[in-house]
């Protein structure tokens, strides 16, 4: 393996040994779509060896103007099994674990056996919100991303902290417990855009650079190429954390 792999990364600052931390973790991905698809692969191609990814879709035509792992050859085959033969093509070394069903509370802790780390990047509500519970109970930190027509948004939950939880609270909190999401469009460009940011918030988790994000939801304007950033705050009526008490 070449030793200069990484050179291109190591020279920003903070990032020097940042395929090393990466390399030690394992991380957990929901969805390997539009969103996880090129997630999973930017986060291997930055040196992160040991991947879950789940995903109990299987791959249509109408994915592939968006999720650019697959091919038209795949339209049929298991998201799952094709996203980790393209993971592990782009680095023989990846260690890649496949769930091809739902996540639920029954195999959620197979799901993210020694992982620090969950990303959730699925699409729609009800997986959203059954995550962020089952990382809140089990104190695994989340990172969500979603993209809604020209509308996305990212937030990191570290849920590993109570002070975090007691003072930021969870995704539930942002969305409700009874949160849809209705139907709308969504381009190539803009889940690669969204993924992008989600690979490095990843990485910029991983490698402990992350203060100035703590407490922070993102909400991007991908039609006019703006961001904004405003403070999470905990729901007191939050079914998921609004009575948490610290032991």
């Amino acid at each position: 393996m070449s030793v200069n792999r990484y050179t291109r990364q190591q020279i920003i600052q903070g990032y020097q040994d940042i395929d090393k931390k990466l390399g030690q973790q394992r991380i957990a991905i929901v969805g390997c779509g539009g969103l996880g698809g090129l997630c999973s692969y930017l986060l291997v191609g930055a040196g992160a060896l040991n991947i879950n990814i789940a995903d109990y879709d299987h791959i249509d035509e109408s994915n592939l103007h968006r999720q650019i792992l697959y091919r038209e050859k795949d339209i049929g085959e298991s998201k799952v099994n094709c996203c980790k033969h393209e993971l592990k093509k782009l680095d023989r070394r990846a260690n890649v674990n496949t769930f091809n069903n739902k996540i639920t509370q029954e195999n959620f802790l197979d799901f993210t056996k020694n992982c620090r780390l969950v990303l959730d990047l699925s699409d729609n509500m009800e997986t959203r919100l059954s995550i962020n519970r089952l990382c809140y109970k089990h104190k695994i930190d989340l990172i969500h991303a979603s993209v809604t027509g020209e509308n996305a948004l990212l937030s990191y939950f570290k849920f590993s902290d109570p002070d975090f939880i007691s003072k930021y609270g969870c995704y539930e909190c942002l969305a409700g417990e009874n949160a849809t999401i209705k139907p709308n469009g969504i381009t190539g460009p803009y889940a690669s855009a969204v993924s992008a940011f989600a690979a490095n918030l990843t990485m910029q988790v991983v490698s402990d650079i992350i203060q100035d994000k703590l407490g922070k939801i993102y909400l991007f304007d991908l039609k006019k190429f703006a961001i904004k950033s405003f403070s999470l705050k905990k729901s007191l009526q939050c079914k998921c954390c609004g009575n948490y008490k610290e032991k």
